[in-house]
């Protein structure tokens, strides 16, 4: 399905076809720009939103990977007092 513009489609035949096609391509740019200034506003707030949804699961896998590694020295430290003795092991 095509849209067809109505200028287009209006022959322009006296001076009254044309100021009426002007008004029309008037009242055309005048919404294009109102759509561009909503769009506009609303950027800095699509940005932001866009940030935090980026930062947010880096920033809990960042978390999580220290947890984790954290949990694997305790492990291994308490491994290593068991075979070898308290001595064996950094004070952590």
């Amino acid at each position: 399905m095509t849209v067809t513009d109505p200028i287009q489609q209006m022959p322009i035949r006296n001076q009254e076809d044309l100021q009426r096609a002007v008004s029309l391509v008037k009242q055309r740019i005048r919404k294009r720009e109102e759509d561009l200034e909503e769009r506009w506003e609303q950027l800095p707030e699509a940005a932001a939103q866009t940030m935090i949804e980026a930062a947010v699961p880096m920033f809990l896998g960042n978390r999580l990977a220290s947890v984790a590694l954290r949990m694997g020295k305790k492990v291994v430290y308490k491994l290593l007092d068991k075979f070898l003795g308290p001595s064996s092991t950094p004070s952590s």
